[in-house]
Order: structure tokens, then sequence, then C-alpha cells
């Protein structure tokens, strides 16, 4: 059986053992609640098609993924929103934006299209 050099020295070593920690697992499944939302939204940043109206309700869509994912305790989400806003306010939010936004009917007046 083939083993690897790293598996003798002190950083290998100490690789496996924070591999083999629950905590460290705990953690990493709470990096990926939080990353998931904000990456599909770069996803969506990074496309050719999307209007920046869309941009917007993924934007919260993903606020409220990250909110669920910590069950409501504003503790542990409060410093992520924080950020996120930050970047948002400073790079992203302009008032045309906004008004794509709330002038798109998909998200704004579907139940009102629903009954033409």
């Amino acid at each position: 059986m083939f083993e690897s050099q790293w598996a003798h020295r002190q950083d290998g070593k100490d690789t496996k053992k924070k591999v083999l920690d629950n905590y460290f697992w705990k953690r990493f499944v709470e990096l990926v609640k939080i990353t998931e939302p904000l990456v599909k939204v770069l996803r969506m940043v990074d496309g050719k098609k999307l209007a920046m109206g869309y941009i917007y309700e993924a934007m919260d869509q993903s606020k409220e993924q990250i909110w669920a994912a910590y069950k409501d305790r504003l503790a542990k989400y409060g410093h992520i929103w924080e950020i996120i806003d930050n970047r948002w306010n400073n790079q992203l939010h302009r008032h045309i934006n906004a008004v794509g936004y709330f002038l798109n009917p998909k998200y704004h007046y579907k139940d009102h299209l629903r009954d033409l």
C-alpha cells in the first residue's frame, strides 16, 4: 500500500487530525450554508444576459437563506449581513437598477398577471 510522504511529517499529521475532527466538519457545513447562496449570485453577475434587477432579488434571497441557516440568530448572521450590505451599498446599488427591480413584473406583479 502506498503512503504519502506527508503522512509522516508534522504538518501532514496536523492536517489529518483536523480533517478527522467533527468540529471541523460542522464549521465546514456552516461555511457552505453561507457561501452557497452568495456564489449563486456571483454566477448570475458573471453571466452575460441577466439584468441588474434580477440581481437585487437574488441578493435578497441569499440573505434570507443565510438567515434561515442560522435559524434567526442575529448574533450569528448579523456580521455576515453587514459585510454583504457594505459591499452592496458601496459597489452594486444604483438607483436605476433599483427601479428595474421594482418595475419587474416577475417579482412585483405576478399575482395580478395571473388574474389576466
